[in-house]
């Protein structure tokens, strides 16, 4: 079993799995666009990024194969370049 270490920082939560960030949350910290550096974390199975103001997704979202959550609520998305999945 891997050992799993829960950060807090005020409003920001990460769990690490061998070195590896593999959830984050960032809910709520007035970002404007959405951090592409994000990415570029290929462990990350769970992201919360709800309650900013983020208009739009990259492209390179589809980046994250191992993404099982993802909460983008409560943002001024107008359009996503995800497909959705049925």
């Amino acid at each position: 079993m891997h050992e799993i270490y829960n950060r807090m920082m005020d409003r920001f939560n990460m769990a690490i799995v061998n070195g590896k960030i593999v959830e984050l949350m960032i809910d709520s910290m007035n970002l404007d666009e959405f951090p592409e550096a994000l990415t570029r974390l290929t462990a990350l199975e769970k992201l919360w990024i709800s309650f900013n103001n983020i208009k739009r997704l990259p492209k390179s979202l589809g980046n994250l194969i191992k993404l099982k959550v993802l909460d983008i609520g409560s943002n001024l998305l107008k359009k996503s370049p995800i497909q959705s999945v049925t």
